[in-house]
């Protein structure tokens, strides 16, 4: 799944760099690790929804996630 992710950021990121527009990753984030991967790859942002509301603490899921993404 992270290959996927990551192949699609990787596309993002060339049409940023031909159109300036900043890229962001959205849908199959479901971790720390897809956020860091997609970041690494030149992501803006990343939208993570399911990953927070189904923890069993919000919070911390929501600081992992911030946490990767720094």
């Amino acid at each position: 799944m992270i290959a996927a992710i990551v192949g699609v950021v990787i596309w993002y990121v060339l049409q940023y760099r031909t159109t300036g527009r900043r890229l962001y990753a959205i849908g199959g984030v479901s971790g720390p690790a897809e956020v860091a991967e997609a970041v690494r790859a030149g992501a803006h942002g990343v939208a993570v929804v399911r990953a927070v509301v189904a923890a069993g603490d919000p919070a911390a899921a929501a600081r992992a996630l911030y946490d990767a993404a720094a």
